[in-house]
């Protein structure tokens, strides 16, 4: 298993204690965010037993080890807060994938696996063997990337997701979703029927749904860097405040008042949206 003293010698993307963000190969950093390996972490910064994560359109993987015994599971795209345990386990993996990656790794349609947190040896065994002996016969910081990356460049890099899709994804991010979809079929050249079935198949979700998470992604960032919250459902490309409040509270469970109330209770992925 890597030590955790091991994490010192290499350059994250960002450290925080107990808890360390790794950059993947640069070929894969179109379909992957970050490696993320949490290690002896005793808390998350919450008293709650809880910890909710703001949906991002995404994927991923999530690997435990405690006891001797090594967990994988495979957590389809996000389109609503995800509830996670904040109890303290000696280690985790997560493959945390941009939007489209996880299709890229598994090509399964994604809309089958929207919202769902599965075994990973249910869905792909072959995957979850071979993750589970790399984490095995690893013992440094540096080993585990390099072993990471080689895996998945074999497996990524065969099925890249199409350029339609990741073209009109791009768009819609760079815009916090504030693109129609009749506007972002004609800057594709596609009509929004394709647009659609593309986005289903490669992301879970329509490009309605996709566009609604930016816009909360980019209102859940405004909110964090302090701006007014009366303002926002404007600034966010909500009809009105009651809009803004609705789709909010659907997507992250709870007001955009309670939110700002209870902030540590909730993390935003910050290399993504």
């Amino acid at each position: 298993m890597v030590l955790p003293s091991s994490f010192a010698e290499i350059n994250p993307l960002l450290a925080i204690p107990g808890q360390f963000y790794l950059k993947p190969h640069s070929l894969l950093r179109p379909l992957i965010a970050h490696y993320t390996v949490s290690i002896e972490r005793e808390h998350y910064g919450t008293s709650s037993p809880t910890l909710s994560l703001i949906p991002d359109a995404s994927g991923c993987l999530v690997f435990t080890c405690e006891n001797g015994r090594i967990c994988g599971q495979v957590w389809g795209a996000t389109t609503r807060v995800v509830n996670v345990s904040t109890r303290p386990v000696p280690f985790r993996l997560f493959v945390e994938f941009l939007p489209g990656g996880l299709f890229s790794l598994l090509r399964d349609n994604q809309a089958d696996l929207r919202d769902l947190r599965l075994p990973l040896e249910q869905v792909d065994p072959s995957l979850h063997h071979a993750i589970c002996e790399l984490l095995q016969t690893t013992s440094q910081a540096q080993e585990l990337v390099e072993r990471l990356d080689r895996l998945f460049l074999r497996r990524l890099l065969l099925h890249p997701l199409p350029d339609a899709a990741a073209s009109a994804a791009s768009r819609l991010m760079q815009a916090d979703g504030l693109l129609s979809v009749q506007a972002l079929s004609q800057l594709e050249h596609y009509s929004e029927r394709h647009l659609n079935r593309l986005f289903r198949a490669h992301f879970g979700m329509s490009v309605k749904t996709f566009a609604r998470l930016a816009r909360i992604n980019a209102a859940v960032r405004s909110m964090e860097d302090g701006h007014n919250l009366a303002c926002l459902a404007q600034e966010t490309g909500f009809y009105d405040q009651a809009h803004f409040d609705r789709d909010f509270h659907e997507i992250c469970g709870v007001s955009p008042r309670t939110f700002l109330q209870n902030k540590s209770d909730f993390y935003k992925e910050p290399f993504k949206f």
